[in-house]
């Protein structure tokens, strides 16, 4: 693990995670037998807490000149609560008009977050302990609210067109008023989005759409106020917090098709989007102080992406199934030619999956190609430069699942089987030397019971 003085060896590592959430929720449903407004009404009143703790302990040890050997204990607890209140109320109604038919759904929602992330570490070495207490996301809250309409038009036995619009507002307000010398301010953003679809399925087993769609993105809780240190990467660069950072907006156009034929499911779409004010991080500079490169999430005026996916299911028997998906994504920062960051490179997973009675069985093979569309890097040395990729990787997943009578189920998992050490683009995309790798072989094990 990387540490102040460089590597150190991970002698015993233990690690526990503990989660917990509790949730209230009334709920009311309502079906008149003849009402202008509405068929069926749904709504619910709901409140719940949610907990996290990862906790961390690893014996670490360095020999210097391979003679003397240090030993050294580094604790770490990050502990995360959420508590949240919301409300939704949302109707449908069958109506025909002008001889067309017509399924609305319209509704309104609202929730309340309140949002804590603390972190504590301890170091004991040489006898002495040493304790930080860090906060790399200022306590807030978030308030949303939407109200939204859709049409589905029954145009004939072969056309179906889709309309839809919505209101959604979002506001941030933090719990404190500076980080890291940063005064945080109330972060709220609305906005009008719509959208369009157009199906057709000539027969049976065979259909396509056509999509138009206007996207809202609110500035996010973890990117208006984190304030997250990166300290043992190389370069070490630390992630500060931006009170300033607008909301985003797309335009987007899908095109779709499928075809089932006795047991077999093939899918695929493509979409292009644009965007207004894509947020995504850049590198503000280096902080003299203490040579660390600082990041901030902005916005960037104009983006546009694209990608792609296929999905195939093959139902072998009617107890075994043969599944395939991949996919990707591309794009880039309009006004600068610049790749963007939140790419993804070709990736793909094949499956085969077993079921009976009590018994479920899965083999997943998952994988991605190494990524060639890579932004540009800043380094220290050498200077601007297209940022490095990880190498493509493959990994083989197994599950297995067996419901011992109604209410008593046992799960047994084994990820990443062969122990393949990789490292996901996602995680590094945009930086350079900053390689953390994915989890080696992990097994889990539940026992579920239902009263």
């Amino acid at each position: 693990v990387p540490q102040p003085e460089g590597a150190v060896d991970v002698l015993e590592r233990n690690r526990s995670e503990d989660q917990s959430s509790q949730t209230q929720q009334i709920k009311l449903q309502y079906s008149p037998q003849s009402f202008a407004w509405f068929d069926t009404l749904s709504s619910q009143v709901y409140y719940g807490v949610t907990k996290n703790s990862n906790n961390i302990n690893d014996l670490l040890t360095r020999t210097f000149w391979q003679v003397q050997q240090r030993y050294r204990q580094y604790q770490s607890n990050e502990r995360f609560k959420e508590t949240t209140f919301g409300f939704n109320i949302d109707l449908d109604l069958l109506a025909k008009v002008y001889g067309l038919e017509h399924d609305f759904l319209y509704g309104i929602e609202g929730k309340n977050s309140i949002h804590s992330r603390v972190k504590q570490r301890s170091k004991f070495e040489n006898g002495q302990q040493t304790h930080w207490l860090s906060q790399p996301f200022a306590d807030a809250k978030t308030a949303t609210f939407s109200i939204y309409i859709s049409d589905n038009i029954l145009l004939n036995d072969n056309w179906e067109l889709l309309l839809g619009s919505r209101y959604d507002r979002n506001s941030l307000s933090p719990e404190q008023s500076k980080m890291s010398n940063i005064t945080l301010l109330d972060n709220n953003s609305d906005n009008i989005s719509s959208s369009v679809s157009l199906s057709y399925q000539p027969g049976d087993g065979i259909s396509g759409y056509f999509a138009y769609s206007q996207g809202y993105r609110a500035a996010p809780y973890d990117k208006v106020y984190g304030n997250i240190p990166h300290l043992f990467a190389f370069p070490p660069f630390e992630i500060m917090p931006n009170p300033y950072l607008k909301q985003e907006n797309s335009d987007s156009v899908e095109l779709g098709v499928r075809w089932q034929w006795r047991g077999v499911d093939i899918a695929a779409s493509y979409y292009y989007s644009q965007f207004d004010d894509f947020i995504d991080w850049i590198d503000v500079g280096l902080r003299m102080s203490d040579g660390v490169f600082e990041r901030q999430f902005v916005n960037i005026d104009n983006a546009s992406s694209w990608g792609g996916e296929f999905n195939l299911d093959y139902h072998i028997t009617q107890q075994l199934e043969l599944a395939f998906q991949m996919g990707w994504v591309d794009g880039k920062n309009n006004d600068s030619g610049e790749k963007l960051r939140t790419l993804t490179p070709l990736e793909g997973s094949i499956s085969i999956n077993y079921q009976s009675d009590k018994l479920r069985l899965s083999a997943l093979v998952n994988g991605a190609a190494r990524m060639t569309n890579v932004a540009t890097c800043v380094n220290a040395n050498t200077g601007d430069q297209a940022c490095p990729a990880p190498d493509g990787w493959t990994i083989v997943d197994v599950a297995a699942q067996y419901q011992i009578n109604p209410h008593l189920k046992f799960n047994l998992a084994i990820k990443n089987m062969l122990d393949k050490e990789y490292v996901r683009y996602q995680d590094v995309a945009g930086t350079y030397g900053y390689r953390p790798t994915q989890p080696g072989r992990t097994f889990s094990a539940s026992v579920t019971y239902k009263f």
